[in-house]
């Protein structure tokens, strides 16, 4: 392969799809992909976290008229029934899926298409029950609508087996705990279960592709992505750090938190979890450093601290994995994508 990507070069891409589909074993997959790594000098494959987003600017170009076409479908028949609007939406979602998704596997506007079918089944089936509730997002509406929420997910997987549906159901089935529980009165608890939940569902699919070469691995990082701000906000709420008013010995606690949390990152190399969670740490950060007398300035601070603290961790990310994983007991080893040689 040529250092520069051609329009016909082999991407890792083309390789996942390859290993998807049984046309390639996943070990030669694996040792393929290791070598363009050494030949190119660059981070082996699951170092890179990557997953399946945006391949050309075509993609960008159809997610903006998918985004056009649904909104003026929303547009037009809201006014003669809501229900209608947004089962409408749901439907003319579904048929472009089998088209974009199906067909031509275009990731960026799959994840839209997704996105737009379960939200517009939600809505769609509350609606149909509002006229008899106080709120939309609470009581039975809710509760029914959460639950066909999870039913269009799991239908939505089966047919097309977009990677982020996984994390789509599992985020509906928060959103039948709220509803079960009230949007204002929802244990921080359940939220916390839900959140470590969803994190061993992300660690099972990981350890069965530790090289990252399939489905799963993009499956996992979109748990990741959903896991990490549920485990971060009910832990947080549980200790009160989120009732306002965040004390110095509160922000300390929230730092080392997440340093716990970037640890845990390390180990199962997944960036995720650091982003997701990183609204909290700029919140708490900023509140020790406006503690300290810097209260003009600590908005600015505190992003390019953390920020620097981002960057320094990305670079050093493969020797800092290496220096972490090594020493671990070999069952841990084994579970967890191989660290850097």
């Amino acid at each position: 392969m040529d250092k520069d990507p051609r329009p016909d070069a082999i991407t890792a891409d083309d390789v996942k799809d390859a290993v998807a589909a049984g046309v390639l074993p996943q070990q030669h997959a694996q040792a393929l992909l290791a070598f363009v790594a050494q030949s190119r000098q660059s981070p082996t494959q699951p170092d890179e976290e990557s997953f399946r987003f945006i391949r050309s600017f075509n993609d960008i170009f159809v997610t903006i008229a998918i985004a056009l076409v649904l909104f003026a479908l929303n547009s037009l028949l809201s006014d003669i029934s809501r229900p209608v609007a947004m089962f409408a939406v749901a439907a003319a979602s579904w048929g472009m899926a089998e088209y974009f998704t199906r067909r031509r596997r275009m990731a960026f506007p799959s994840i839209v298409l997704l996105g737009a079918f379960v939200v517009s089944v939600f809505f769609g089936t509350a609606v149909l029950l509002y006229a008899s509730a106080d709120s939309l997002l609470e009581g039975t509406p809710a509760v029914v609508g959460a639950m066909a929420a999870v039913i269009a997910a799991g239908a939505h997987w089966l047919r097309f087996h977009v990677p982020i549906t996984v994390a789509a159901g599992m985020a509906a089935l928060v959103v039948l705990a709220m509803a079960m529980f009230g949007t204002d009165s929802t244990p921080s608890a359940v939220m916390l279960g839900l959140g470590l939940v969803t994190l061993a569902v992300a660690m099972v699919f990981d350890t069965k592709d530790r090289q990252r070469l399939t489905r799963k691995a993009d499956i996992a990082f979109w748990l990741h992505m959903l896991a990490a701000p549920m485990i971060v906000h009910g832990l947080f709420a549980m200790l009160g750090i989120l009732a306002g008013n965040l004390s110095t010995a509160q922000a300390g606690a929230v730092l080392a938190f997440y340093a716990a949390f970037g640890l845990l990152a390390l180990v199962i190399d997944r960036r995720a979890l650091l982003v997701s969670s990183l609204v909290y740490v700029l919140y708490a950060a900023s509140t020790l450093i406006a503690s300290s007398g810097f209260q003009d300035y600590s908005a600015g601070i505190t992003a390019l601290a953390i920020g620097i603290f981002l960057l320094l961790l990305s670079a050093g990310w493969s020797h800092l994995r290496a220096f972490v994983v090594r020493p671990m007991p070999r069952a841990v080893r084994d579970l967890v994508p191989p660290a850097a040689p």
